[in-house]
C-alpha cells in the first residue's frame, strides 16, 4: 500500500460557498500526511470568496468548478440560491424558501 503523501485524492462538494467544510477536510487530511499537490476538489457551484479562502491556505490543490455563482448571501448560501444539499435530499426546511 502506498503512503498517504503519494496518494491522489479527489474531494467532491456540491457547493463551495464559504469553503469551511473543505478547509476542515484539507486540514484533517494534512494531519494524516496527504499532500495538497495530490488533491483535486470538484464542486458544482462556487463563489469567488470561497475559492480565495481555499487557495490562500492550500495554493497547490487543484479546483474544478462547474458554475461560478454570483456571490454569497449573509447566511453563507450561494446566490442564486439553488438549495442546500440536505434540502434536496430530505426536503426544504420549514420556513425556508428558494429565491
Amino acid at each position: 500500500m502506498r503512503e498517504p503523501e503519494s496518494k491522489r485524492v479527489f474531494i467532491t462538494d456540491p457547493a463551495l460557498a464559504t469553503a469551511g467544510s473543505l478547509l476542515k477536510t484539507l486540514e484533517h487530511m494534512k494531519k494524516y500526511g496527504f499532500k495538497d499537490e495530490n488533491v483535486a476538489i470538484m464542486a458544482m457551484f462556487g463563489c469567488q470568496s470561497g475559492i480565495e479562502r481555499i487557495f490562500k491556505e492550500h495554493p497547490e490543490v487543484k479546483l474544478f468548478l462547474v458554475h461560478m455563482a454570483d456571490g454569497i448571501r449573509e447566511d453563507g448560501y450561494l446566490l442564486p440560491y439553488n438549495g442546500d444539499t440536505g434540502d434536496r435530499l430530505y426536503g426544504v426546511r420549514e420556513n425556508e424558501y428558494i429565491i
